[in-house]
């Protein structure tokens, strides 16, 4: 229980900092003692919001916020293969959290086999649930829909496997000293394991999640497809490729840029890539399943506006980045601004 409640707190971490103003930027100060806004009452913006060089970065940086936002909620939606094949007696079970507080596990047993397997359905409620230093609260839904091989979510199986979860979470909220939000929506993990090579291939993907932090501000993310793979997982750092909505459009809205965004279907040739631990060098199984894009090395980001404006983001060895700007939909850029993927 314990590595799952770390890895839930750990993923989603970084989902909320996209709540909390320009992606990884900051924003919201959990210290400061604000409430908690319900993302089910956030009025998000519905205008196609202008590029221009003064908003383009921190557009960027909602969009980039957005992206990891579903591969870490994806990743808390695989974390529960963990409770695959086990029994979940008494039903619900309550756990104690490292610190204070508790997360009450309740299985819902479609097959009646008294163990989770696929088609079961976990419920999972954070009640001031402490992992120092931060504190969970709310609901997050697991559905396993399909597992496949022994040791499924294992990175030492000796066979493949592959499994398919849906996750949701309502009004699920997290705090610490920085950070201050909450998030509702839902996240697929479809991930796959092949002992050959041990290559690991992940897809994200994502109808809606929307966020909200204690200072008012909302976004959400909509019509996610992220696929991640890396060809040898057990090599540490792993390299890996991530490809974002190849099939159609993402979009992203945020108070903090006061309108909407499209990420057009992206060329395979725009995938992003660098090297990421994937297996926990202490236990020896999957810290995450789905790359983090927390330094990528090379990589292609479209983002459009309003009446033809876009931006066109590069990255190059280093996380460096360039964002090229343009404003009225003619052949040319009418700014760069240069920036490092750490500062998005």
């Amino acid at each position: 229980m314990q590595s799952l409640r770390n890895g839930i707190t750990i993923t989603l971490l970084s989902s909320f900092l996209f709540a909390c103003g320009s992606g990884g930027g900051g924003g919201s100060d959990g210290s400061s003692g604000g409430g908690f806004i319900d993302p089910a009452t956030c009025v998000l913006p519905s205008n196609v919001v202008t590029i221009t060089a003064a908003n383009a970065q921190l557009i960027t940086s909602e969009v980039v916020g957005a992206i990891q936002s579903i591969q870490a909620f994806a990743d808390a939606s695989g974390s529960f293969i963990e409770f695959n094949g086990s029994a979940i007696a008494p039903n619900p079970s309550v756990f104690n959290c490292q610190a204070s507080g508790t997360v009450t596990i309740t299985l819902t047993d479609n097959d009646m086999s008294t163990t989770v397997t696929a088609g079961d359905l976990l419920s999972s409620l954070f009640s001031s649930c402490d992992v120092m230093p931060e504190v969970i609260n709310g609901l997050f839904n697991s559905s396993l829909n399909t597992v496949n091989g022994a040791g499924a979510g294992l990175a030492a199986s000796a066979n493949n496997w592959d499994f398919n979860i849906s996750g949701m979470a309502n009004n699920l909220r997290i705090n610490d000293n920085n950070i201050n939000a909450a998030a509702d929506g839902d996240a697929t993990a479809d991930v796959d394991f092949t002992l050959a090579g041990a290559a690991l291939a992940s897809t994200a993907t994502s109808t809606m999640l929307t966020f909200s932090d204690n200072t008012g501000q909302c976004a959400s993310v909509q019509n996610a497809s992220i696929v991640s793979s890396a060809p040898n997982v057990t090599s540490n750092p792993s390299i890996y490729t991530t490809a974002l909505n190849q099939a159609g459009d993402m979009v992203v809205a945020s108070t903090s840029f006061s309108g909407v965004v499209n990420v057009p279907a992206q060329l395979a040739l725009n995938s992003f890539s660098g090297m990421e631990n994937y297996i926990d060098p202490m236990t020896g199984d999957y810290g995450q399943f789905f790359s983090a894009l927390d330094n990528p090395d090379s990589g292609v980001l479209v983002i459009n506006g309003f009446n033809g404006s876009s931006i066109t983001l590069t990255v190059s060895m280093g996380g460096n980045v360039q964002i090229d700007v343009d404003e009225d939909g003619v052949a040319g850029f009418e700014a760069t601004i240069m920036t490092t993927w750490a500062a998005l």
